[in-house]
């Protein structure tokens, strides 16, 4: 199997950060995690450590600043990539509202030679186990009519912290920061589309995704993503026809 690197931005996550299930993880000598503690003012810097303790293949980056999750996550991939040797590279919520097992099952569809990106997709189907609060339901339902409508893309959940790429498109989608706060994964997918050619994304349907308390997100962040889909539609769609550029 597919050696991979995982990036896991983390803010205040002391109450939600597993020591127990990162170092059982950890064993796995083919997956590494990258932790991104991204100025934040609890404990969390020392729940990493204890995670790092235990698994010498493990790494943490301490941002002195609040920087955003993605800007933790692109900081994550850039640093990763300079040292780190993998074939897969990825980011997964600190929560582990995706289980850690995922991964695995990431890898495996990301061992066809055509597919270059696989994402979680929150849908409930026959046996699977989706317990999603309703601010994440009905913005990411806004999300994706308007990515059908305006950007015409379909896929059904583009926000899901679970995301693993191959490693020749990681300074191509990480290279230049990102121009919203909220909604930097439809970011990642538009520059990914720009290159990918006849290659495939594949979206991943979880068998298990569990909301854990604490979420940043509420519905006072609506009209802020309002404001960041309309960043998005000049940046990505209105400003390439005036220079070509994004």
């Amino acid at each position: 199997m597919a050696n991979c690197t995982i990036i896991v931005p983390c803010f205040n996550e002391v109450k939600r950060l597993s020591i127990s299930k990162f170092c059982k993880f950890s064993k796995k000598k083919n997956i590494s995690f990258i932790f991104v503690n991204d100025g934040s003012t609890d404990d969390t810097s020392k729940i990493i450590d204890q995670i790092l303790i235990n698994n010498q293949n493990n790494q943490k980056i301490d941002l002195k600043h609040n920087q955003g999750k993605a800007e933790a996550i692109r900081q994550g991939f850039l640093e990763s990539i300079k040292h780190n040797k993998t074939d897969l590279y990825g980011f997964w919520d600190a929560d582990l509202s995706t289980p850690l097992d995922e991964i695995e099952s990431f890898i495996k569809l990301l061992e066809d030679d055509n597919t270059i990106f696989v994402f979680g997709c929150r849908k409930k189907t026959k046996g699977s186990n989706i317990q999603r609060s309703l601010i994440r339901h009905f913005i990411g339902r806004i999300i994706a009519f308007i990515m059908s409508t305006f950007l015409q893309i379909s896929i059904y959940d583009t926000q899901c912290g679970a995301k693993i790429l191959k490693k020749e498109y990681v300074n191509t989608i990480f290279k230049k920061k990102f121009h919203t706060k909220w909604l930097f994964d439809i970011e990642i997918f538009l520059r990914l589309i720009k290159i990918k050619k006849n290659k495939k994304m594949h979206e991943k349907v979880l068998s298990e995704w569990i909301d854990v308390p604490g979420s940043k997100l509420s519905y006072f962040n609506t009209f802020e993503i309002i404001n960041e889909i309309i960043k998005i539609f000049f940046y990505y769609k209105i400003k390439k026809f005036h220079n070509g550029s994004n």
